[in-house]
């Protein structure tokens, strides 16, 4: 994730600060674990997507998107396409547990009533 996006500063707390290779991320091989959902639900509070496709604006938390899928088409099907067959890419950063790859699948799960969700 490039880091010269001036990030609003609620982001900016949490955000990992460094760059990494989702793929690179995806081909460890990391053993499949369950966290309950909750340690990881702050993160749908937080505006870290953008309402127009083309800009980073955050302007818009995932949790909004769940509530109103109107607001961003976009996000809103692919929360809906989202493949809970993969667990989510955590990684504890900065004294919490921060999502690397995965938040779509987080707001699936928490749509879906799951009480945890599977993580590496």
């Amino acid at each position: 994730m490039p880091t010269c996006i001036p990030f609003p500063p609620e982001i900016r707390e949490v955000y990992l600060d460094f760059d990494w290779d989702r793929r690179a991320v995806w081909a460890l091989d990391i053993e499949v674990q369950v966290l309950e959902r909750q340690r990881l639900e702050w993160h749908l509070d937080l505006p870290f997507w953008s309402s127009r496709a083309s800009e980073m604006r955050f302007d818009l938390t995932p949790r909004m998107v769940m509530g109103n899928p109107s607001v961003a088409p976009r996000h809103a099907l692919r929360i809906e396409q989202a493949d809970m067959a993969f667990a989510l890419d955590v990684m504890e950063h900065k004294g919490r547990l921060c999502i690397m790859d995965g938040l779509h699948r987080l707001a699936k799960g928490v749509m879906e009533g799951r009480e945890a969700v599977s993580y590496t």
